[in-house]
């Protein structure tokens, strides 16, 4: 009976060692097998489903992504701005209160879809933690020049609607649905099966062409036609028209986020080329 129980010990230990060696290296980070296993159930959420199901191209996705998440917990402990259980947490109570649940409800929703909490969190804080290392590496070489200024203040400006919408959750609506998609706009309420909501100073240019052309022939609390839009049926009361020109201030953020993101994705493939990448 000691020696069966020794054995079972023995292959218990052997199999516990199997799934917690060691998957890969990323210069000093080391991923145990059961780690990779975590991301690879976490990227598996995110992946478009033609490289899901591409075995290769998976491995790819979940590799570069670890390789990604290990510079970046590196370079973030370096520069003071490591990621902490506490700012996991924050990401969870944060998602809860804005949706008003409880915590424990957003990691039950989050397990429910096979998403670690824990990795969810992770995850969002990723982009925030990266975007701060690069605006503290790069920010102060920031310069532009005023040609800059003016092309990107001549790229932004357009031409924007302020608008009340009405909407029908049907693709061909009915004659009775159209008419409670006008008086729903002209009570500002829902009516019948219509649903209203107000939308302020939209650009023209982000809807379809054909609600686009409706838009420029109506005058101010005039009354589009009716137009499918996404599976559903909306009509549109124009309150005003007016043409959008952005600030210095504007431009130049708009300038400094353009900047910064290509400082960010050609510093993090020289860290790529750089990193000293092992897979077991």
């Amino acid at each position: 009976m000691k020696k069966l129980l020794s054995l079972l010990l023995v292959a218990c230990l052997t199999a516990f060692a199997i799934k917690d060696s060691t998957y890969m290296r990323v210069n000093d980070a080391v991923i145990t097998q059961s780690e990779y296993d975590q991301y690879k159930q976490f990227v598996s959420k995110f992946v478009p489903q033609e490289r899901l199901n591409d075995q290769k191209a998976f491995q790819e996705e979940v590799n570069n992504y670890i390789t990604e998440l290990m510079i970046v917990k590196s370079e973030a402990k370096q520069m003071g701005h490591e990621i902490s259980k506490d700012m996991k947490n924050k990401v969870l109570v944060d998602i809860a209160k804005n949706n008003g649940i409880t915590l424990q409800e957003v990691k039950d929703n989050l397990k429910k879809d096979k998403v670690n909490p824990e990795l969810f969190a992770e995850y969002q804080l990723l982009g925030q933690v990266l975007s701060q290392i690069v605006k503290e590496r790069f920010e102060a070489g920031f310069s532009v020049t005023q040609k800059q200024i003016k092309d990107k203040q001549k790229e932004l400006t357009h031409k924007q609607a302020d608008l009340n919408m009405a909407v029908v959750k049907t693709k061909i609506p009915t004659v009775e649905e159209k008419k409670n998609l006008k008086t729903a706009l002209e009570k500002k309420a829902n009516a019948g099966n219509a649903e209203f909501m107000a939308i302020s100073w939209q650009p023209i240019k982000a809807f379809p062409e054909e609600v686009q052309k409706d838009f420029s022939a109506l005058k101010d609390k005039a009354f589009s036609s009716a137009h499918e839009l996404e599976g559903r049926t909306v009509m549109f009361q124009l309150l005003a028209k007016r043409d959008f020109v952005p600030t210095s201030e504007q431009i130049k953020n708009a300038l400094l986020g353009e900047y910064l993101m290509a400082k960010q994705k050609n510093w993090m493939e020289n860290k790529k080329s750089e990193a000293r990448i092992i897979t077991y």
